[in-house]
């Protein structure tokens, strides 16, 4: 606060250091393109780097050079969980008891409430904020395939759009109380627990107009900001390496700024899930707190310049999704209330939106009623 350049170690978490974001540098940082992203990132060594990226399990390191400090990141989506961790991580101690226990996907799906979905999401942040939490591996979007796949409970529906059209409610209410969202697992994973090493054949019909769907509106409508790749392979290319997939179609097409997260990096059936292959094609973060199983020869190679230029983009990626997310949730505290709740056009805030179908049945009612009343009459009169 008084300009003084944070440690490494207060920036992890030692002495309670906690960035204080200038919004006049969001409001630059907000333009992906802006020149003071080189400056930025130019401060960053190549080992700052290659840490970021590749040990990127359950956290975001903090990075010295450029005063961001340890962010941690936790599974759900039904809420918070422990599947994966215990209560601690990154040396800090969170109370897991006060974390809500939410319903599945599946069932929030059936309220059909897009509203209701932005108070969850806006519910999140603020039990993350209070908990020292940033990131949240959620909400997913997978389709419901079948009656019988063990992750149905984490995925809304068997219609994309819908799906979509909720997801995009959630993430952006949770972005407006500084929680970065990951939305997963892109994309179709969708045909078991965990398709480690499944290879997903599809038309591109089907794939654009059923499985990428929910995954496009949430990063059009809800400006999700945080995506996490798939195990299984696309055609016969793992989805966290799929070129087409990560960067043509996700950030050229739909115009996706942020961060592409592994999910868990396990090679036992997946292969190497190599991390030079993965940066080239635009997955920016492994989920892996020790890069245990990863091949040397499939880690980031500091010498290596295509490695290095690479890695730089995915780092600006990565700190993107930390600028953007706090950003929005700056601009939306200071909002005036009555922008929030009026017809505003953006994702999340509630929309008047005029119920034509009220004075029409309404009036269809009149018509009835006296309808009625003239037969009534006549034929009283007849007799």
């Amino acid at each position: 606060e008084n300009g003084s350049k944070a440690s490494l170690s207060q920036l992890e978490g030692s002495g309670g250091a906690k960035l204080v974001w200038n919004y006049d540098l969001m409001a630059d940082l907000i333009d992906y393109d802006s020149k003071t992203w080189d400056q930025l990132l130019d401060q960053m060594t190549a080992q700052e780097m290659k840490n970021l990226i590749e040990l990127g399990g359950f956290r975001r390191l903090a990075i010295e050079s450029v005063g961001k400090p340890l962010q941690k990141d936790y599974d759900g989506p039904a809420g918070f969980n422990t599947n994966s961790l215990t209560g601690s991580w990154g040396g800090e101690s969170v109370d897991t008891e006060t974390w809500t226990a939410y319903p599945s996907e599946a069932l929030m799906g059936c309220s059909w409430n897009k509203d209701l979905m932005f108070e969850l999401g806006r519910s999140m942040g603020a039990e993350a904020d209070k908990t020292a939490i940033d990131g949240w591996y959620a909400p997913g979007v997978n389709l419901h395939r079948n009656a019988y796949l063990g992750r149905n409970y984490e995925y809304y529906s068997e219609d994309g759009v819908l799906s979509g059209k909720l997801a995009a409610k959630v993430i952006y209410g949770a972005k407006t109380n500084g929680l970065t969202c990951y939305l997963k697992h892109f994309v179709s994973s969708d045909s078991g627990d965990n398709p480690r090493g499944t290879d997903t054949w599809m038309t591109e019909q089907n794939l654009r107009e059923n499985v990428l769907k929910p995954f496009e509106i949430a990063v059009k409508e809800g400006g999700a900001n945080g995506i996490m790749s798939a195990f299984n392979d696309l055609g016969s290319i793992w989805c966290g390496a799929n070129y087409a997939l990560l960067t043509e179609v996700l950030r050229d097409e739909w115009g996706f700024k942020g961060v592409v997260i592994t999910d868990w990096t396990d090679t036992s059936n997946r292969g190497s899930m190599s991390i030079r292959q993965g940066i080239r094609a635009g997955n920016d973060l492994w989920l892996n707190p020790n890069t245990t199983g990863i091949n040397g020869n499939d880690r980031i190679d500091t010498a290596n310049e295509t490695d290095m230029k690479a890695a730089r983009v995915a780092c600006k990626n990565i700190l993107y999704a930390v600028v953007s997310t706090e950003y929005t949730a700056e601009t939306y505290r200071n909002m005036d209330i009555d922008d929030i709740y009026q017809t505003s056009g953006e994702i999340g805030f509630k929309q008047d939106v005029f119920e034509w179908w009220k004075p029409a049945l309404l009036g269809l009612d009149v018509v009835v009623v006296i309808g009625l009343l003239s037969w009534t009459f006549k034929r009283k009169k007849s007799y």
